[in-house]
């Protein structure tokens, strides 16, 4: 069964950042033994991706998908927008999101993985 890996530059943004994201799928060891394969990167049929902001509880986007060619040690990657990184409710001085993806989401060889980070409030005061 593939196996899905995320990365993020840092745990904590100022509202309004962009950054960077690498996703690795991978299928085990004992899967590329079996197979006689060379590398354990797998590629999925399909790559999607979705930001939560799990304080308000909002749907920042919805399943999205990154159809990107794999650079070599590193993997698809994807652009977390802006707009991803606004802050929903004034009043609070932090929020967090949460980033999932999926390779070939919705089949039985579904693999997922998420990572949490928090948003800092530009303009928050007590």
């Amino acid at each position: 069964m593939p196996q899905a890996y995320i990365q993020i530059p840092k745990p904590v943004v100022t509202e309004a950042a962009n950054f960077d994201t690498v996703v690795h799928f991978r299928t085990s060891e004992i899967e590329q033994a079996d197979s006689g394969a060379t590398t354990n990167i797998y590629s999925p049929g399909t790559r999607k991706y979705r930001i939560d902001c799990l304080t308000t509880g909002t749907v920042i986007e919805d399943w999205t998908d990154f159809d990107t060619s794999i650079e070599t040690g590193r993997g698809y990657s994807f652009v977390v927008v802006p707009n991803s990184n606004r802050i929903i409710d004034r009043s609070n001085a932090t929020e967090k999101r949460l980033i999932t993806i999926a390779g070939d989401k919705g089949t039985a060889i579904e693999s997922r993985d998420n990572i949490e980070y928090i948003v800092n409030n530009r303009g928050w005061s007590d």
